[in-house]
C-alpha cells in the first residue's frame, strides 16, 4: 500500500473507531442510567457492579455495531473526503494527475471491510449470545424464569405454551399442550408440572418430557398416539423407558423460539432462519422471508448508501465537516425510509419478500450511477 493510500486508509479508520466509541459509550452510559437499580440488584449474584456492567454490556457490543456499523462507515467516509478538501489535498493529488476515484480507493476498501465485517459479526458472533441479548439485566440470574411465546407446532397441530422457561436445564414450568380435536380420543390437553426439552435418541425423535402429568390422569395406561405412522405422544403404556406420570411429546419447536419469540428471529443467524422455513414445525410468516432476503442484499445496500452519499460531498466541495454531514442526512433519511416501506410491503404480502428486498437496490442503484460523475473526474 502506498503512502497516500495508508494515510487515506487510517484517516478513515481512525474516524470510525472514534465515531463508534463515542456512539457506544452514550449508548452505554444512556442505558445504564435508566437501570441503575437493576444493576445494582444484580451486582451481588454476579461477583460485582463493574464485572456485572462489562459483562452485560461486552455481549451488547456486537449487537450496536450491527445497529450503527454502516451509519459510521458513512460518516467516517464523508469526514475523510471532507478532510482532504479542507486541507487541499486533494486538489493537490488530482493537479498531480490522480483522479478522485484513484485517491478515495482506501476509503471504499475501509467500507467494504467494515461491511464483511458486520456480516461475520451478524452471522457468527451475535447467534451465539442471542440467549443473553433477548434477556433484560433484571432477568440476569442463574435460572430466571422468562415468559414462554405459545407456538403453534405446524407439524402435529399442538399448540405449546407453559406458566414461565427456565434457561437452566431448558425447563418449562406447568406445560399446558393444547391438542388438535382428531387427539380428543386421547385428551384436548396435556397438563403436567414441569417439562424439558430432549433431543433425539433412539428411543424418540427430539421434543419435550412432560413430567408429572395431571391431565389427563390415566396417562400412563393410554396408548401413545400417532399421526402419519409415526408417534407423536409417547406414554410408559408402549415405552418402557419413561417413568410413571410421564410422557413425551415430538416438536420440532426449540426451547429458545418457546422464550424468545420475536428476539429468536432478530438474533438468529440466516442458516438458523431459513433452517427454520423449512422446520415443518414452524411457519414463519413472510416477514422472516424479507429478512432473509434482506440480509443477503445488505452488503449491497451498503455500498450503495456510500456511493449516494459521497458523490454529494464531492459535488459540492464542501471544505465544512458538519455543512458535508447535514448534505447527506435526508439522502439516508429518504434511503432508510424506502426501505423500511419495502420490507414492510413484504412482510404484509403486497410484494413478494425477495422484491421487497431488491426495490430498495432497482430505486438507489440508477440513481447512484447518475450521480457519481464527481468519482470519476
Amino acid at each position: 500500500m502506498r503512502l497516500i493510500d495508508r494515510y487515506v486508509f487510517f484517516l478513515f479508520a481512525r474516524v470510525f473507531v472514534l465515531c463508534f466509541l463515542c456512539l457506544t459509550g452514550i449508548y452505554v452510559v444512556g442505558d445504564f442510567v435508566g437501570h441503575l437499580n437493576e444493576f445494582i440488584d444484580a451486582a451481588d449474584e454476579h461477583g460485582g457492579i463493574f464485572k456485572t456492567i462489562g459483562r452485560y454490556y461486552a455481549l451488547r457490543v456486537p449487537w450496536f455495531f450491527d445497529l450503527i456499523g454502516r451509519i459510521v462507515a458513512l460518516i467516517s467516509a464523508i469526514f475523510a473526503v471532507t478532510w482532504l478538501q479542507r486541507h487541499n489535498e486533494m486538489t493537490a493529488l488530482m493537479a498531480a494527475g490522480i483522479s478522485r476515484w484513484r485517491i478515495l480507493r482506501p476509503v471504499f476498501i475501509g467500507v467494504i471491510l467494515v461491511t464483511i465485517l458486520a456480516a461475520i459479526n451478524r452471522e457468527a458472533i451475535i447467534p451465539k449470545f442471542r440467549e443473553e441479548l433477548g434477556r433484560s439485566i433484571r432477568d440476569w440470574t442463574n435460572d430466571v424464569a422468562t415468559p414462554l411465546t405459545p407456538s403453534f407446532d405446524h407439524m402435529t397441530s399442538i399448540l405449546i405454551d407453559g406458566d414461565s422457561g427456565l434457561e437452566n436445564g431448558k425447563r418449562i414450568s406447568k406445560p399446558t399442550f393444547r391438542l388438535p380435536l382428531r387427539m380428543s380420543y386421547f385428551s384436548r390437553q396435556l397438563i403436567a408440572k414441569t417439562g424439558s426439552r430432549q433431543s433425539a435418541t433412539p428411543d424418540h425423535s427430539a421434543g419435550y418430557l412432560l413430567s408429572g402429568v395431571t391431565i389427563p390422569e390415566n396417562i400412563d395406561e393410554l396408548d401413545s398416539v400417532r399421526h402419519d405412522g409415526r408417534i407423536i405422544i409417547h406414554t410408559r403404556k408402549n415405552s418402557p423407558w419413561l417413568k410413571p406420570n410421564e410422557c413425551f411429546v415430538v416438536s420440532e419447536v426449540t426451547f429458545g423460539q418457546l422464550t424468545g419469540g420475536r428476539s429468536w428471529r432478530q438474533f438468529a443467524s440466516t442458516g438458523d432462519l431459513i433452517a427454520g422455513l423449512y422446520n415443518p414445525s414452524l411457519d414463519f410468516g413472510a416477514d422472516v422471508r424479507v429478512a432473509v432476503h434482506s440480509r443477503l442484499m445488505q452488503p449491497l445496500l451498503d455500498l450503495t448508501l456510500l456511493f449516494l452519499g459521497l458523490p454529494v460531498v464531492l459535488a459540492k466541495e464542501s471544505r465544512n465537516i458538519f455543512v458535508a454531514a447535514g448534505s447527506c442526512v435526508a439522502i439516508v433519511a429518504i434511503f432508510f425510509v424506502v426501505t423500511l416501506v419495502s420490507h414492510s410491503m413484504g412482510s404484509n404480502y403486497l410484494v413478494a419478500p425477495a422484491q421487497a428486498a431488491w426495490i430498495p437496490l432497482m430505486i438507489f442503484v440508477p440513481w447512484a450511477v447518475a450521480t457519481s460523475t464527481p468519482l470519476r473526474r
